[in-house]
């Protein structure tokens, strides 16, 4: 291969890395807010289940 067309494949396969990067970047940036959005609504959920259950719907005692 000339210079020229190995330049070019390398330029192409840069673009390709960058490309594939951002997305796995922004697919760990989506994981990580549903697992947080999921582990607010388990413990709001505990909560809930806490109170109704164990403390007949009535406030702790401290």
């Amino acid at each position: 291969m000339r210079k020229k067309e190995l330049k070019n494949k390398l330029a192409s396969t840069e673009i390709l890395f960058h490309s594939v990067s951002s997305l796995i970047e922004r697919s760990k940036q989506l994981v990580a807010v549903t697992v947080n959005t999921e582990s607010v609504n388990l413990y709001r959920n505990i909560g809930k289940t806490i109170k109704q259950n164990i403390l007949q719907n009535k406030r702790s005692e401290y």
